[in-house]
């Protein structure tokens, strides 16, 4: 990747693994049609190249997953080891840091976005993945409490009703 992009938000790689992570999917088959790119592209701040087809995307979300997914202690070790395999290099722009990569924009970006993260959660503490029954989407906690489990509402709602549903028996 030639020129330094800019850290998007987290919300960048929130989007790539619940859009397109294989292992977020609820069906066992392949879905034909991936989401549109204009979400990352908006939330990335940059055009996604047709280099990066679904396949590589797909990839890339599994990857992330498992940092989302990992037990609090081994978050910080499974992002060194994409940091590893994705070697992202700070440069300073007129407006900020830049980072660039030649592992492609999206594996640039969703790096990028985690190390803008750690800046404020350094243990990568608020990263999760819903424990509503049958969702696995990515979410970032934002609640004062630190204590968010699911990724909506409706997850949490729905798994307090099925609760209560087999509580009666």
């Amino acid at each position: 990747m030639r020129g330094a992009v800019e850290s998007p938000p987290v919300a960048f790689v929130v989007e790539l693994i619940n859009g397109w992570a294989e292992v977020v999917r609820h069906r066992p088959e392949p879905r034909s049609a991936y989401p549109s790119r204009s979400t990352l592209a908006s939330l990335g701040g940059v055009a996604i190249p047709r280099t990066e087809t679904d396949r590589k995307l797909a990839a890339l979300g599994d990857t992330f997953y498992d940092i989302f997914a990992a037990a609090p202690h081994e978050r910080i070790d499974r992002m060194n080891r994409v940091l590893a395999d994705t070697p992202v290099l700070a440069s300073l722009t007129g407006s900020g840091i830049g980072w660039r990569s030649e592992a492609g924009v999206v594996a640039t970006l969703a790096a990028a976005a985690l190390l803008g993260h750690a800046r404020i959660d350094p243990e990568l503490a608020r990263l999760g993945v819903c424990r509503g029954h049958r969702c696995r989407d990515a979410f970032v906690d934002t609640s004062q409490a630190h204590t968010r489990r699911f990724c909506t509402e409706r997850c949490q709602t729905r798994s307090k009703a099925r609760r209560r549903r087999a509580a009666r028996g």
